[in-house]
């Protein structure tokens, strides 16, 4: 009986500490927390009504998918992402989700095909809201569908932290409806090939969507970069 208690807390520290990595990660990915953000394991434990342990633990996954970074002097911080890594990390994941794709159009099934139409519908739906939060939400939905329908799992799991990472660059850059409105074709163009069953096209529209997700960000950071010198001018 001793065993099995045992065996039980310790599922729900793992639990406790997976939920507290999930509340600071969406934190970040939104905004909530900027850049350089100090994070303490006190502060922290005490608003979310845990102890530190699961706190540590959370961040330690955060530093490792980085997140937040942790040094001797500062204790935890928000990580700054400059626009090269987000560069490096637009173009891994152009690769291996366009391989995802391939993959998917091979396998992909009819109920998975009407869900991915259904997350296009809720966006087009928020981009006339302009409700940018939520046609970020449901465009995650999207392509987390896309990379399990590859029904390789490893590929989804390291595809998933690169997504992340660029994910609040992303949103920045979406300020403009034309934006909106490309981004909708282009899912449509991926779906057409996915019913296709047409592994090439599949690929090559990925690596396009994200290739102009890529520039949007690039040009968003440039066109930021020139009224942050104007406001100092």
């Amino acid at each position: 009986m001793d065993d099995f208690l045992k065996i039980d807390k310790i599922q729900n520290h793992k639990l406790l500490s997976q939920r507290v990595y999930t509340i600071l990660k969406t934190a970040i990915i939104q905004g909530d927390l900027d850049e350089g953000f100090k994070l303490t394991e006190a502060k922290v434990a005490k608003e979310l009504g845990v102890s530190k342990t699961p706190v540590r633990e959370a961040l330690r996954q955060l530093a490792d998918e980085e997140f937040v970074r942790i040094t001797p002097n500062q204790g935890v911080v928000v990580n700054k992402i400059l626009i090269e890594d987000i560069e490096e990390f637009l173009q891994i994941r152009m690769a291996l989700e366009g391989l995802a794709a391939n993959l998917a159009a091979k396998r992909i099934n009819k109920k998975e095909i009407k869900e991915l139409e259904e997350y296009n519908k809720q966006m087009y739906k928020f981009a006339i809201k302009k409700d940018l939060l939520a046609f970020g939400k449901e465009n995650a939905k999207f392509h987390n569908l896309l990379l399990h329908a590859s029904g390789n799992k490893r590929l989804t799991r390291i595809v998933s932290n690169f997504t992340d990472i660029a994910y609040r660059f992303w949103l920045k850059s979406l300020n403009e409806p034309e934006k909106y409105k490309n981004s909708l074709e282009e899912h449509s163009n991926i779906l057409t090939a996915l019913k296709k069953r047409d592994p090439e096209e599949a690929e090559q529209l990925v690596r396009i969507h994200l290739n102009n997700a890529l520039k949007m960000i690039l040009n968003s950071a440039g066109e930021l970069k020139d009224t942050e010198i104007n406001k100092k001018t």
